[in-house]
């Protein structure tokens, strides 16, 4: 079925357990999926992207404005957050009691993360490195600076 209304389009396909449906508004565009339990919607509204994908418990949800991008996905108990802004990444991961999350931007990085209650960040700046970990009361600090090296530990109340 396909409709004409001005600058508007809309078309509409079927086919057993698949369908999709194409609508154009001026420079707006949206389609729509469905094949048995999957299903996709993809819109574009200028420099502006949006695609979402279902297919059974799996979730993905994919944004674009220009240089910036947002990317979810979700599977059961795990999921997955990729964010770009220009140079600066973003990655947020969880499955069950376990966190992740990577920051990028130049030549920085960070990484932290957590599994139950043991917490580890581990940070680069061009060639110094710092990594601090905590396990319970338990504490340790690793520092790297050129040649030079630093430890330093916390245990209980010491």
């Amino acid at each position: 079925m396909s409709q004409l209304k001005g600058s508007e389009w809309k078309v509409t396909q079927m086919k057993e357990s698949e369908w999709k449906e194409t609508e154009i508004k001026g420079s707006e565009w949206k389609v729509t999926q469905l094949k048995g339990s999957e299903w996709k919607v993809t819109e574009m509204k200028g420099s502006e992207w949006n695609i979402t994908e279902m297919k059974g418990n799996e979730w993905n949800v994919t944004k674009m404005e220009g240089s910036e991008l947002k990317a979810t996905e979700m599977n059961g108990n795990e999921w997955k957050v990729t964010e770009k802004k220009g140079i600066e990444w973003k990655v947020t991961e969880m499955k069950g009691i376990e966190w992740k999350v990577t920051e990028m931007k130049d030549n920085e990085r960070k990484v932290t993360e957590m599994k139950e209650c043991e917490w580890k960040v581990t940070e680069l700046k061009g060639s110094e490195w710092k990594i601090t970990e905590l396990k319970r009361s338990e504490w340790k600090v690793t520092e790297m600076k050129g040649n030079e090296w630093k430890v330093t530990q916390m245990k209980g109340s010491e």
